[in-house]
């Protein structure tokens, strides 16, 4: 008895991906991103990835009780992503040292066909952050290119988590913690 190979396809079905055309539209252009996938269900294929391989529900504040979720794919595999990403450098980079304190992040940004819009998804910290831009008619610009329109905007929301983190952790002077 031979055993079906796992697709990608089956991968991102199983993942709760809900907007797939049938998987014989895509050929080699599903692994290079060309699925639909909404926010919410790419934040949580990041936030899979951030736990450890294990898929839970997208929450907005910490849950109360953890959903304790389904195994997508193993620790180190997550981990080894997670590690790829975190390599891509920033757009703002010039070669210099990472700033002080700046948390890794673990990112990726994405172009539509047609640049009908452009986003960028990762994970920082206990963050998982998505941006997109666009015009919600479809309507293509060529300035909807990922690296450039929501790269930027992504770093200065990453920023300003890494910022109030570290604010949280320095009590202002004269203040003291309970």
């Amino acid at each position: 008895m031979q055993l079906k190979q796992p697709t990608l396809y089956g991968f991102l079905q199983s993942a709760g991906v809900s907007r797939l055309k049938p998987e014989s539209y895509y050929g080699l252009a599903l692994a290079l991103g060309g699925g639909e996938v909404t926010m919410e269900e790419l934040a949580g294929l990041y936030g899979m990835l951030a736990n450890q391989g294990t898929l839970r529900p997208v929450t907005v504040t910490p849950p109360r009780k953890v959903d304790e979720g389904s195994r997508m794919l193993s620790p180190e595999a997550a981990f080894i992503t997670l590690d790829m990403l975190r390599r891509n450098p920033r757009p703002d980079e010039d070669g210099a040292p990472p700033m002080r304190g700046r948390w890794p992040v673990a990112w990726k940004t994405g172009t539509s066909w047609g640049f009908r819009d452009a986003w960028s998804a990762g994970v920082m910290g206990r963050y998982v952050l998505v941006v997109w831009i666009g015009e919600f008619s479809g309507k293509g610009n060529p300035s909807f290119v990922g690296i450039d329109a929501a790269a930027p905007l992504f770093f200065r929301i990453a920023d300003a988590l890494n910022f109030a983190r570290m604010k949280e952790a320095v009590p202002e002077s004269g203040s003291r913690r309970v």
